[in-house]
């Protein structure tokens, strides 16, 4: 199941992205997700491009996201500078499918598996996630891609082909990197699996984003999605969907485990509400958030002291 989206992120997508910034006349709805896209990159034209916003008649008035997208962007820019990256290593983040292994700075036993979305991101681009991660903690990065509508059911290109597969593959990179410590996070289509994964294995944490709990069969939370047809899950394996509420129920409550998601999206109140009261897992809602937690929490400054939390656990 293929997936093909202008917003995913492959390696022409910078170019693209450059050509729609030199377009002579943009108007407010091309502008604003001119603005989304810099920011989710961190390309240095997001300042430009949301000053655009504030004097464009269409948005000027959109006050509180102009601050919202500008404080993003400087907290983003703070630790992760585009420009600075070189073709290759913007090339390698950028490809669709498979997985990368990124050494800690020195040597370190943590390992940091980062399961990333069908648009090929964390959100932010993968890039700029493990360097902003990486900036403050001395921790190995793994990162999973499976850019197709499979959500990591079918495993991950030239890594694993199922969930099973996948937790093997993880503990194989932790032991041929000399990693003791496991921990897992994701966003969005990505997490599903992962916090599956995160049971199948000894792991040290998890951290959740906006993502789906529970998968089942004719489950009442799969709502219709103009850009994921959960349909496609019927062509999947069905011993991989599960409502993971009544696993958690019988995980080890002294792994630390932690989900946020957006009180604006109905999507993520659903699955989030889902896993409520178990102690297993911290359910939270960031209030004003839609579906984007990851970077609503990146403008608040708070993306930083949630990884640390994980990564001390």
């Amino acid at each position: 199941m293929l997936f093909n989206h202008p917003l995913q992120h492959r390696p022409e997508s910078l170019a693209e992205l450059e050509a729609r910034l030199a377009r002579p006349k943009q108007d407010g709805g091309e502008l604003l997700a001119l603005a989304k896209e810099c920011v989710i990159h961190g390309h240095s034209a997001a300042t430009d491009v949301i000053a655009k916003l504030r004097q464009n008649p269409e948005t000027k008035g959109m006050v509180l996201y102009h601050q919202y997208l500008e404080r993003a962007y400087e907290n983003l820019r703070r630790d992760f500078q585009l420009e600075n990256q070189s073709e290759q290593t913007i090339r390698d983040f950028y490809s669709l499918n498979g997985h990368m292994i990124i050494p800690a700075k020195s040597k370190s036993n943590k390992l940091l598996v980062l399961f990333a979305t069908m648009f090929n991101n964390f959100n932010i681009s993968t890039l700029a996630m493990v360097s902003i991660i990486q900036k403050h903690y001395d921790v190995n990065i793994l990162i999973l891609k499976d850019a197709t509508l499979y959500g990591f059911h079918n495993g991950v290109e030239g890594f694993a082909t199922d969930p099973d597969g996948i937790a093997t593959g993880i503990q194989d990179v932790a032991k041929q990197i000399g990693a003791d410590s496991i921990y897992i996070s994701a966003f969005s289509l990505g997490g599903y699996i992962a916090l599956l994964t995160s049971m199948l294995l000894p792991t040290r944490g998890y951290l959740g984003f906006s993502h789906y709990t529970d998968q089942r069969v004719n489950s009442p939370l799969l709502f219709p999605s103009p850009v994921y047809p959960t349909s496609k899950l019927d062509n999947l394996d069905p011993k991989w969907r599960l409502d993971l509420r009544p696993m958690l129920e019988k995980a080890d409550p002294a792994i630390p485990r932690w989900m946020y998601y957006g009180g604006q999206s109905p999507n993520d109140i659903a699955h989030g509400e889902n896993l409520a009261g178990l102690n297993t897992i911290k359910v939270i809602c960031l209030p004003t958030a839609w579906h984007e937690t990851v970077e609503h929490a990146l403008s608040s400054d708070s993306l930083i002291t949630m990884y640390g939390e994980l990564l001390s656990a």
